[in-house]
């Protein structure tokens, strides 16, 4: 169980980062695709080296 909770802890802190970062850097009509991508970036390479 404490893997699971650690996991959704990470998570939600990836989207409430990028998400401060896609609100200053990006329009809004192309907020949600940034925030997309980058969270597919992240998560791409946390999976490469871990």
């Amino acid at each position: 169980m404490p893997f699971i909770a650690g996991s959704m802890m990470a998570t939600t802190a990836r989207w409430i980062i990028l998400a401060k970062y896609t609100n200053d850097e990006f329009d809004s009509r192309y907020r949600a695709t940034a925030i997309s991508a980058l969270s597919m970036g992240v998560g791409i390479i946390k999976t490469n080296f871990y």
